[in-house]
């Protein structure tokens, strides 16, 4: 696999925090959460570089990758927003 994403980068540090915070999840508070954001957004012309370096970074983080097309994003937001009810 090549490298996108170097150690050093700031979506590696942010990645390697996600994965501790879930480590630490039972004892997080909302403060915790708050710091790390709520989305990223990736820019680039090559679609299948974007996808390789989201892999990347779910995994680091230990998250599972959810892929849904731009058409899906209010049915899975309502899905997830049901599922909190």
């Amino acid at each position: 696999m090549t490298v996108l994403l170097p150690p050093f980068s700031a979506l590696h540090r942010w990645a390697h925090e996600l994965r501790t915070l879930l480590g630490n999840r039972h004892c997080a508070d909302a403060a915790e959460w708050q710091l790390q954001g709520h989305a990223v957004l990736l820019e680039s012309n090559f679609i299948e570089e974007v996808h390789a370096l989201l892999e990347q970074i779910a995994k680091i983080a230990g998250m599972p990758l959810h892929l849904f097309s731009p058409a899906g994003v209010v049915e899975e937001s309502l899905s997830a927003t049901e599922a909190l009810a």
